[in-house]
């Protein structure tokens, strides 16, 4: 129901306007931000609900851009499942936390490096492998 208000509303075409308006980059550029974004979204609200808000200006973006909607699918549903520096990201980091041992500190520093490495191997896996699977970048 969510996206399909972003997308009724034009919600997601003024989002993608307003930001191309003022952001000249690449489309791996976008839609590696757009990953980023999805990454840190999902530390701080549901995985699903950040899936719903962003394909909708994802496959905005790709309708603009001429791209592949496969495309834009893994670079907001993959970064999504990766919320490991807050408790409130998984059930695993949640019981970790609950058990007086870690602080959110201790679980929030390795997180992000976590993250910030898993989204360099999606983008990697962008331009190296998913060629191979006929998704390729302009």
């Amino acid at each position: 129901a969510l996206a399909t208000s972003i997308e009724k509303t034009g919600g997601a075409r003024w989002a993608v306007e307003s930001v191309l308006a003022h952001v000249h980059a690449s489309p791996l550029v976008i839609l590696s931000g757009l990953a980023l974004l999805g990454l840190v979204l999902t530390e701080l609200i549901s995985n699903s609900a950040v899936v719903a808000l962003m394909l909708p200006v994802g496959f905005t973006i790709a309708e603009t851009f001429h791209l592949d909607p496969r495309l834009v699918i893994y670079f907001v549903a993959v970064p999504t499942g990766f919320a490991v520096c807050l408790p409130m990201g998984s059930a695993g980091n949640m019981i970790a936390y609950s058990s007086g041992y870690f602080s959110i500190g201790d679980q929030a520093r390795p997180g992000a490096m976590l993250g910030l490495v898993a989204w360099v191997f999606i983008v990697l896996a962008a331009l190296l492998y998913w060629p191979h699977l006929g998704m390729r970048l302009p």
